[in-house]
């Protein structure tokens, strides 16, 4: 029976415990950005390509200066399409890079906000 009193005042104590009210008072506070660290891209270097045209003419003497080769071939749409996409990813990286420009810019240049 004593245990069973020990126990509910145990309760009663820990419940009444939860109905204390605190207040908690949060207060925001300004600070100041971290620099922004982007590295520099490195521009991208190839290697030259030496291309041998085919033709009727010089079939048979291309072929012996090549030894084995093999061959890739386009047409001249193809080759429209390839060089508009060497293109269209040039204009890409541009973008991308006035992107990161623009990002710079703008936490290296911006105050922050007065109160």
């Amino acid at each position: 029976m004593l245990s069973k009193v020990v126990f509910a005042s145990f309760c009663a104590f820990v419940l009444a415990g939860c109905t204390a009210k605190t207040t908690t008072l949060v207060k925001p506070q300004l600070v100041d950005r971290p620099e922004l660290i982007v590295p520099q891209t490195q521009p991208v270097t190839q290697s030259d390509i030496k291309w041998i045209v085919l033709t009727a003419d010089n079939y048979d003497s291309k072929m012996k200066q090549l030894g084995s080769p093999t061959l890739f071939a386009v047409n001249a749409q193809g080759y429209r399409n390839l060089s508009v996409n060497v293109a269209e990813l040039r204009k890409y990286i541009q973008q991308q890079n006035a992107v990161i420009e623009a990002y710079k810019t703008y936490y290296k240049n911006e105050q922050p906000q007065q109160k």
